[in-house]
C-alpha cells in the first residue's frame, strides 16, 4: 500500500514576522477501530480465521501493557514504548492527585523506513485555523484523576 499523507498549508502563528510562512497540517483520513484493523489484517488472506487475527492481536496488546507496565522498555520494530512517571515525589511518597504515570511511544526502524516512503500531497492553504502541532494526554486511569475533556482545550 502506498502510503500518501494529505496536507493544508495553514499560517504559521509561531512566526508572526513572516506572513507567507506556512506549515502544514494533517487533514485526517478518519479514525479506525480494533474492529477496523482486524478487517484490513484479514484482508491480507493470512489464511488465518478473523477470530484467530482477534485473539492473537489482543493478546499482542495486553502482553506488551503488562510488560511495558512492569518497568520493561518494550521495541518491537514499529515502535520503543516505556513508561515513565511526571510529578514531584514528596516524603518519599507516591500520590495519585500530584504523581502519574504515562507511556511515550517513538518510532522506530520500520516506521522510519515507511515514513521515508510516504508522499505528501498538498491541498492547498486553509485559513484561519488553530493549530497545535502535539496532545500529550497521560495513562488516565492510572493517574486517578479525571481525564480532561477534548472541547475544553
Amino acid at each position: 500500500m502506498k502510503n500518501i499523507l494529505k496536507i493544508w498549508l495553514v499560517d504559521n502563528t509561531v512566526n508572526v514576522d513572516n506572513k507567507d510562512d506556512k506549515i502544514g497540517q494533517l487533514e485526517s483520513s478518519g479514525n479506525l477501530s480494533l474492529k477496523d484493523i482486524l478487517d484490513e489484517m484479514h484482508k491480507e488472506d493470512t489464511g488465518l480465521r478473523p477470530e484467530t487475527i482477534e485473539h492473537v492481536v489482543k493478546l499482542y496488546n495486553r502482553v506488551v501493557s503488562d510488560l511495558i507496565l512492569s518497568g520493561y522498555s518494550v521495541n518491537t520494530g514499529l515502535y520503543h514504548a516505556v513508561a515513565q512517571l511526571r510529578g514531584v515525589i514528596d516524603g518519599g511518597k507516591w500520590n495519585p492527585e500530584k504523581n502519574s504515570v504515562y507511556v511515550s511511544f517513538t518510532q522506530d526502524k520500520e516506521l522510519r523506513e515507511a515514513i521515508a516512503q510516504t508522499s505528501i500531497s498538498i491541498l492547498g492553504e486553509r485559513q484561519s485555523v488553530m493549530y497545535s502541532h502535539s496532545l500529550f494526554l497521560p495513562v488516565w486511569p492510572m493517574a486517578n484523576i479525571p481525564s480532561p475533556s477534548l472541547h475544553s482545550m
